[in-house]
């Protein structure tokens, strides 16, 4: 009987595993080249990227990233290359104010990536589902509208859980690459709502969902992290 247990567990975690294993191998690469780089071994750093983004090529923040690491390292060709790519992710640098835009709108580089932003922009929308991603803008507009702990702000979030959990039945959870940035929205709308994580009757509708997407490696394994946190911090309190 324990051998037979043994085996169940096994060919569970290596499943889980197998599942798991395209962004816990992107995370951890990701997380060395962040390393690399506060050592100032920029070069490191960026082939780190670069095998992260062998990986996973659709998350348009860690372009960000690495895009900056390189006007650090006055590497501004591969710093462009970042933004071209990351572009096609959904990334739009023109939107970002810190020390490394300033400097890279000072070069030649800056001039070539205007002139075809948009284009590259627009093929990024064209591989979304735009639809979505817009109805996830408009919920994070009536998010953002008021966050002071009033009976508007708690109405406005009980707004906009029932309209997400309704969407995600029908059109399945958000991912980068189904709706880009629209992702990070998605978990900010739930992330307002981490005081019924993970029994009410709304979260209960969706958490096998998300687990789908995790095990199919289109959802970082991470995600429940922070909700599991503020779970133990409020016991904890108790």
């Amino acid at each position: 009987m324990r051998l037979v247990i043994v085996i169940v567990f096994l060919l569970a975690y290596n499943s889980i595993y197998s599942q798991d294993s395209t962004y816990l191998n992107y995370n951890k690469l990701i997380e060395i080249a962040k390393s690399k780089s506060e050592l100032k071994d920029y070069e490191s750093s960026i082939k780190y990227y670069d095998s992260a983004f062998s990986i996973i090529n659709y998350i348009p923040y860690h372009y960000f990233d690495a895009f900056s690491l390189c006007i650090l390292d006055n590497n501004f060709s591969k710093a462009y290359d970042y933004l071209m790519t990351g572009a096609l992710k959904g990334l739009d640098v023109s939107i970002f104010n810190t020390d490394e835009t300033q400097i890279f709108k000072e070069t030649l580089y800056a001039n070539k990536y205007n002139l075809i932003k948009d284009s590259l922009l627009a093929v990024h929308f064209n591989s979304i589902d735009t639809n979505y991603y817009q109805f996830l803008r408009e919920l994070k507009e009536r998010d953002q509208l008021v966050r002071d702990n009033s009976d508007e702000m708690y109405k406005n979030d009980s707004i906009n859980f029932n309209q997400l959990i309704d969407i995600i039945a029908k059109k399945g959870f958000p991912t980068f690459e189904t709706v880009g940035y629209g992702y990070n929205i998605a978990w900010l709308l739930l992330w307002h709502h981490r005081d019924e994580y993970p029994n009410s009757e709304n979260w209960g509708k969706i958490i096998s969902i998300i687990e789908k997407e995790i095990e199919k490696g289109k959802v970082d394994p991470r995600f429940f992290e922070m909700f599991d946190e503020a779970v133990a911090n409020d016991i904890d309190k108790k």
